[in-house]
């Protein structure tokens, strides 16, 4: 890199086509492109080794794309505020407050924050004008920008006045913090500063200029001004300003006194690309495999850890290619071999982003030597090379099931030096990585870390309070509990949550599972041989005390961390099959709907609040006895159907299921043994010719239906997503649920018995 001493710097800064003569450095986008910039202000003291103290800092992360609209053809600037957080590092307990997704408590309205209007901020689409001869913003969607704050107060149930005052706020304090954020971005300021006063510095490279300056003493006013700018292309890559005030009383911290406070003020850009539109392709050889199944599975809600699967077979050449939908930049998984069975499978984690293209060869014998080459390669190799050193190949991706973590076959010699080792291994790769892309990878390697972590101290505790049966609990003569306590102490799980992790989330599920085990010291009492069996990574789910849950979910998460447990919780509990409804059922739904109230009008993700309305709307229409899905299905032959098609003249049981295998034999020996009921059996997944196949060497009686579950799955259109019967009488009305199935039988039986006369 070329360094320019300071008396050159007025003939460089000429030379530079894009310095005007205002001091401004005028920058432009380019359409067709996605930039993405993370915002950050802070106020702290600093101590004399440099340390940041009682710091208070703001996070905006705001995403910006300049297209052509239609049909007006008027080229604007599309800005959307991402994320908007407020912390104070280094606080215990964490201090947090995340404004798209807000405390999670009622209280939350009756307060007079002045920050209020800061939660219309996130998800509202800005549209601006753009001059490219000043690069000058104007808002163009002024109105709509209003109208969408407006409904979204609306929806919050404010009363009048409060919204008044806070579209007021939203209008002169928060769209001019936008706009002028955003205007930064495209005019930056290049003043000349005194040599005699600053440490003044100029790099070129490539077509980046960068500009450092930095006062020689600390005193009021500005203290440092550095920016970053890529001449060419017309963006600005890094800025940072740093201004020193003096307090009107000196702040006691730590012992000493200090009078000044720094204000700074910086912008990253942590992503710029083409907009390519929303297709994953995964494409490969593989070598040494038997089963030529090979299965893509992809996280798609904005909660909870199913993961959507897309099966393909090798081809003759041991080729797979895989085309898909991927909304969210996260991680992906290949998994090779029957991913229906309970066996763990050869899988490998990938990087990728909607558009994204990522090809991989894979030698020799499992656990394979893997060329990556497309997209974020280097991430792809930091991933496989980990997991493979580290014995962590073989998963079943499947957080539901009981030992979802001991399928992993990590040992705790292997998970203790993964710990040790990780930031030397990660860190290894850190250049060849995008910032934003090396920052997620880790934290997914690491919260999956931290999931083993507490899956061995949890089932430790778990051991402890079981004193019948026997506790799976592999290397517990050799586990480390002080040293796994003091990794856990040391980890704050919201500076590594990723909303779009799988591992994240998991993570903030035996976290609070963990947590509940350690804070429960008292338990009610199990007659003798009706002991519940759970297991440690999910007591959780089996605490029957919901609005306890919630509590103890919010002493211990803040944001998207918490809106996704509580989400979770909530829809074990709404998705839930009875037999019969009961008073109690009544009014742990009506708990449940007050919660769910609660979550839709605090929540400013309109991705996670449309999700969980579409669950809500179909669990209504459920509540309607003569409804049907008109959903699309397809039978053994890959003709389409309907549920409605096997409705009307006999009495019909839906058997909805996810598992191929589980119960169909009986259910076939009991359509056979009843004639006078349609019996169908629902089920799900990617690849409609390995069910058309499976189904045929299966011979079954029963009708069968099959869902393409790419983009929709059961749990989205019945009343459960787990394996349930659905009932309808000869006329086509249902007649109830139930988890059984001769009962479920026996309600349709029941409807074919002549009705009494009075």
């Amino acid at each position: 890199m070329k360094t320019i001493p300071f008396i050159s710097l007025f003939l460089l800064l000429i030379c530079f086509s894009s310095f005007a003569q205002n001091e401004v450095i005028l920058l432009r986008p380019e359409t067709g492109k996605e930039y993405i910039y993370q915002f950050n202000k802070s106020i702290y003291h600093q101590s004399e080794d440099g340390e940041k103290l009682n710091e208070f800092l703001w996070t905006k992360i705001l995403e910006i794309e300049y297209r052509t609209t239609e049909p007006d053809n008027k080229k604007l600037l599309f800005v959307t505020v991402s994320k908007n957080t407020l912390q104070k590092p280094g606080e215990i307990p964490f201090a947090y407050r995340d404004y798209e997704y807000p405390e999670f408590q009622n209280e939350y309205y009756g307060g007079a924050r002045t920050d209020a209007y800061e939660n219309l901020v996130c998800n509202i689409l800005f549209k601006y004008e753009f001059n490219e001869e000043t690069s000058e913003l104007k808002l163009y969607n002024r109105d709509e920008v209003l109208l969408a704050a407006k409904k979204r107060l609306d929806k919050k149930a404010f009363d009048q006045v409060s919204k008044n005052r806070q579209i007021e706020a939203f209008n002169t304090k928060a769209i001019p913090q936008i706009t002028k954020s955003v205007q930064l971005l495209f005019q930056v300021k290049s003043e000349m500063l005194d040599p005699q006063k600053y440490d003044v510095d100029i790099a070129t490279k490539d077509h980046v200029l960068s500009v450092t300056n930095q006062r020689w003493d600390e005193k009021p006013g500005l203290y440092t001004l550095n920016y970053s700018i890529n001449d060419q292309e017309k963006f600005l890559r890094e800025y940072q300003s740093i201004s020193l005030d003096s307090t009107k009383h000196s702040r006691f911290i730590n012992g000493n006194y200090y009078s000044l406070f720094y204000n700074e003020e910086s912008i990253k850009l942590l992503n710029l690309k083409e907009k390519t539109g929303t297709r994953l392709i995964v494409s490969g050889t593989v070598s040494g495999v038997i089963n030529k199944k090979v299965t893509l599975a992809i996280l798609r809600n904005p909660y909870g850890t199913e993961l959507y699967q897309e099966t393909v077979f090798l081809d003759e050449s041991n080729t797979f290619h895989i085309e898909t939908e991927l909304e969210n930049p996260g991680l992906v998984f290949l998994l090779f071999g029957q991913s229906n069975s309970s066996a763990e499978l050869p899988t490998i984690s990938l990087y990728a982003e909607p558009g994204s293209n990522i090809h991989l060869i894979a030698n020799g014998e499992f656990p394979w030597d893997v060329e990556f080459s497309g997209d974020f390669a280097a991430a792809q190799e930091l991933l496989y090379n980990f997991n493979k050193e580290y014995e962590w190949l073989e998963q079943r991706m499947n957080f539901n099931s009981i030992y979802w973590w001991w399928s992993s076959n990590m040992k705790f010699v292997n998970l203790r030096d993964a710990i040790d080792n990780f930031d030397v291994k990660s860190m290894a790769y850190k250049e060849a990585i995008p910032a934003y892309v090396f920052d997620f990878v880790r934290n997914e390697l690491k919260a999956n870390l931290m999931c083993g972590v507490l899956e061995f101290l949890s089932t430790w505790e778990y051991k402890q309070r079981v004193n019948w049966g026997q506790v799976y609990f592999p290397d517990e003569d050799i586990v480390d509990l002080d040293y796994l306590n003091k990794v856990l102490n040391e980890i704050e799980i919201h500076e590594i949550y990723n909303a779009n992790g799988v591992f994240s989330r998991q993570f903030a599920n035996s976290y609070l599972s963990y947590y509940l085990q350690t804070v429960k010291k008292v338990r009610s009492v199990n007659y003798f041989g009706f002991e519940i069996v759970s297991t440690p990574s999910n007591e959780l789910r089996f605490y029957g005390d919901l609005p306890n849950k919630i509590e103890i979910a919010k002493a211990l998460l803040a944001g998207p961390a918490l809106y996704g447990q509580i989400a979770e919780m909530l829809l074990q509990e709404k998705t839930t099959i009875y037999n019969q409804e009961s008073e109690a059922q009544i009014y742990r739904k009506n708990e449940v709907e007050k919660y769910l109230d609660l979550m839709l009008r605090l929540c400013n993700d309109p991705g996670f609040s449309q999700s969980l309305e579409g669950i809500i709307s179909t669990q209504s229409e459920w509540d309607k006895k003569d409804y049907v899905p008109n959903t699309k299905f397809f039978n053994e032959k890959g003709e389409a159907k309907y549920l409605k098609d096997f409705l009307g003249n006999k009495p019909a049981l839906f058997y909805v299921t996810k598992n191929w295998s589980k119960e169909r034999y009986y259910f076939d020996e009991l359509a056979k043994e009843n004639p006078e009921i349609n019996f169908v059996l629902v089920t799900e997944g990617s690849n409609i010719q390995e069910w058309m196949d499976y189904t045929k060497r299966a011979n079954p009686v029963a009708y069968q239906l099959f869902l393409i579950n790419h983009k929709v799955q059961l749990g989205s259109i019945f009343k459960s997503g787990k394996g349930h019967f659905i009932a309808y009488d000869k006329d086509g009305v249902r007649i109830g649920f139930d988890r059984n199935m001769v009962s479920g039988m026996n309600l349709c039986k029941q409807n074919l018995q002549p009705k009494k006369k009075n």
